[in-house]
């Protein structure tokens, strides 16, 4: 049974290549345009990924989802003849998407799309030199909203399961070797990771503010940064409940860097669609030195990651503990500008205590 459907899932893989030069392109008379399963998910909104049922191992299955103008999914079909049980799980996480999607012309339009899903992956993670690295933890996300993420530990070989990977694939080692994330190719069933040491982001001490430059932080103390005032404007944001955020503006051009700060005000790490989209991206640990917040022995903290788009714009994510810095879509020369301000990161103890 199963050198069956392994084969008959390659045959679906390769139909899909086939096809994937006329997915997303504009199509003519009434027939509605179809986007490929990268174009669907930049404009998913609430993503759910399929569960194989037991005893099948698919690395991957794919179904056809037509859409409504309201982003609500209409219909799913089973156009690569998936078996049925396997058919069933996909179709039943296809109807919980949701779309924004407008063609590029403001008003909202139907369409369909390949839905791609990924069956459990295995892998192995090592060091470069090949050792294999135990107790990395692999994390993916496989529901939004709230979001849902399978996490496991590698073994004493390096070696892991995971049932859920999802898009993107989070490998987050306890210390010494750089975190990495990784786009999942749908076709693969085995990844192998090779980690870097480790080279990170230091939170440090504050020192007093340079002549010249703005520091922007919640109060007198934790998580401060600093502006230099002849690159950028300061706009202070207003306490939200819990949470403030410090708008930074490029004097040249509209661009931006938000500073998040509060216990809970910012994700951990970003949303899987900022790799998905990029052409290149990294990540790294931010990393607390002991004592300098009292009691502490220091320790990664944090991850900081950001990445190159296809339009040549930037991002970046940085997040020390639930606090941060994040912009989007910012030219490279504004993009500096920021870096500097968000490597600056310091942190005042609070001695009241």
């Amino acid at each position: 049974m199963f050198p069956r459907m392994v084969l008959g899932l390659s045959l679906v893989a390769a139909s899909l290549a086939l096809a994937a030069v006329s997915l997303g392109q504009p199509t003519t008379g009434n027939a509605p345009t179809v986007l490929s399963n990268n174009e669907a998910r930049k404009v998913a909104r609430n993503p759910v990924e399929a569960t194989a049922p037991p005893g099948l191992s698919p690395s991957e299955f794919s179904v056809r989802i037509s859409v409504g103008a309201d982003g609500e999914v209409r219909d799913v079909s089973n156009a690569y003849s998936l078996p049925e049980a396997l058919f069933a799980a996909a179709a039943d996480a296809a109807r919980h998407w949701y779309f924004r999607y407008n063609g590029g012309r403001g008003k909202p339009k139907a369409f369909e799309a390949e839905i791609t899903f990924h069956g459990p992956l295995t892998g192995t993670v090592t060091t470069k030199d090949g050792v294999p690295l135990e107790g990395v933890k692999v994390s993916g996300g496989w529901i939004c909203c709230p979001s849902q993420r399978d996490t496991v530990t590698t073994d004493e070989s390096g070696s892991f399961r995971i049932e859920h990977p999802g898009t993107v694939l989070h490998f987050l080692p306890s210390g010494r070797f750089q975190p990495q994330a990784i786009v999942v190719d749908p076709q693969a069933s085995t990844l192998n990771v090779a980690l870097a040491p480790e080279s990170s982001l230091l939170l440090s001490p504050c020192s007093t503010p340079q002549p010249g430059f703005e520091r922007v932080g919640e109060g007198e103390y934790g998580l401060q940064f600093d502006v230099p005032q002849r690159d950028a404007r300061v706009f202070r944001g207003k306490e939200d409940v819990d949470y403030v955020v410090d708008i930074v503006k490029a004097k040249h051009g509209d661009d931006r860097v938000e500073f998040w700060f509060g216990p809970y005000a910012m994700s951990p790490t970003p949303d899987d669609s900022q790799f998905v989209e990029s052409e290149t991206f990294a990540t790294r640990n931010v990393v607390m030195p002991p004592n300098l917040v009292e009691g502490s022995n220091g320790g990664v903290i944090g991850g900081d990651n950001w990445g190159r788009l296809p339009n040549g714009k930037m991002w970046r994510h940085a997040a020390i503990g639930l606090e941060g810095a994040r912009y989007e879509d910012v030219s490279p020369e504004n993009a500096a500008v920021f870096d500097r301000i968000i490597n600056s990161a310091c942190w005042i103890p609070d001695r009241r205590r």
